[in-house]
């Protein structure tokens, strides 16, 4: 299928406007010699209250700024049907995230094993991407930071009831470490994880493309979904290259096709990303013929192997007045005073994300003598 006469053409084509593809837009723009189109199936974020107020983030699922995924019945959840949330709008999962900067440990990075990506290189860029705003307060690691980038990160004050648990923590024998996920250090210990806000408003990756690093060699195309990409033989070699994407409106259904000089790159994420490929025709052929999508590379990984972490909600009741920051939202008319405060000062409890207090601790040292731990062996 030749196109050539309608296409519009850019040197990269990234497909997603989420936590990484405004990442790799705003990188690959820094070179001033190349042209890049970044396409959106959400909305632009810069109007989405609910995303640069932190503590509104709950409000952007189950709306027009979520994917609105949810599993079919699967035998291994008893049958159970699972919502699975992302952010639909520029910036994507990072305007609706914890806002917790976790960069995990280098020697994850160095077991991959591959040039270019060692950690001690990969926490550099993270180190880039990154302007830290110390408190007080806080014992950084200030080696460990990045004062120039994008992604404002900051602190975040802890509750009282935080204070009383990081003290049992501490108790209990666990080292106090203060900017352990900061470091690239295996962590064991107790402390805070610096959060991506700054001044009462959150800070998403969609920051690498917008106010301060709007760049004119970047075109921001949002309310379009990625059909498919373009795949075709190379005329020289025969071998297959992606030549542009095909895609459709969201709101108007127009579809509209798009040229790649050099590269199409897809940052759809963990569930949209494998949909591209499998539109695409690149996949397992068996899936692919069950949706009459001819195969064009078959490629048994495609969809498959999907992992998530669990999470698990303990609660409790303190008889202790004011301390948890509950009363600042759900007693009496808290609420519209918080959040006059957030629309006035950028301040309050709307301003942040309400987690307190960071342990991670290995299990095999404190669970040895436990029954779970002996009877396993």
């Amino acid at each position: 299928m030749d196109l050539s006469s309608e296409l519009e053409y850019y040197d990269y084509i990234i497909c997603g406007g989420g936590t990484s593809g405004c990442v790799v837009a705003g990188r690959l723009a820094e070179n001033p010699n190349v042209k890049i189109l970044l396409v959106e199936a959400g909305q632009h974020n810069k109007d989405l209250e609910n995303v640069h107020m932190v503590g509104g983030w709950s409000n952007n699922f189950d709306s027009e700024t979520d994917w609105n995924i949810i599993t079919p019945p699967m035998k291994g959840v008893d049958n159970r049907q699972v919502k699975l949330s992302r952010g639909k709008f520029l910036g994507g999962c990072s305007g609706c995230n914890g806002t917790l900067c976790i960069r995990g440990s280098k020697q994850d990075f160095d077991d991959w094993g591959l040039e270019g990506w060692s950690g001690e290189e990969f926490f550099g860029y993270m180190r880039k991407a990154e302007t830290f705003h110390p408190k007080p307060w806080f014992d950084a690691n200030e080696q460990a930071h990045g004062y120039n980038g994008p992604l404002h990160t900051e602190p975040h004050d802890l509750a009282p009831i935080s204070q009383l648990i990081m003290a049992s923590f501490i108790s209990e024998g666990l080292p106090h470490v203060p900017d352990m996920f900061s470091t690239g250090e295996t962590p064991h210990g107790c402390g805070h994880a610096p959060r991506s806000v700054y001044n009462g408003l959150r800070t998403t990756s969609a920051d690498f493309v917008t106010n301060g690093y709007t760049r004119k060699n970047i075109t921001v195309v949002t309310g379009s979904t990625v059909d498919h990409v373009l795949v075709e033989p190379d005329t020289r070699t025969g071998e297959l290259v992606a030549r542009g994407v095909l895609v459709q409106g969201t709101l108007n259904g127009d579809v509209r096709a798009y040229h790649a000089k050099r590269e199409v790159v897809i940052c759809g994420g963990a569930y949209c990303s494998p949909a591209i490929l499998l539109r695409s025709g690149i996949g397992p052929r068996a899936e692919l013929q069950k949706h009459d999508i001819p195969c064009v590379v078959d490629s048994p990984g495609v969809g498959q192997n999907l992992m998530d972490h669990p999470i698990v909600f303990i609660f409790y009741e303190t008889a202790h007045p004011n301390l948890t920051t509950d009363h600042l939202v759900y007693h009496d008319n808290a609420f519209e005073t918080t959040y006059n405060l957030w629309k006035t000062n950028k301040s309050g409890f709307l301003s942040t994300f309400p987690f307190g207090a960071f342990a991670y601790a290995r299990l095999d040292d404190r669970l040895a003598n436990e029954p779970l731990a002996t009877k396993s062996k």
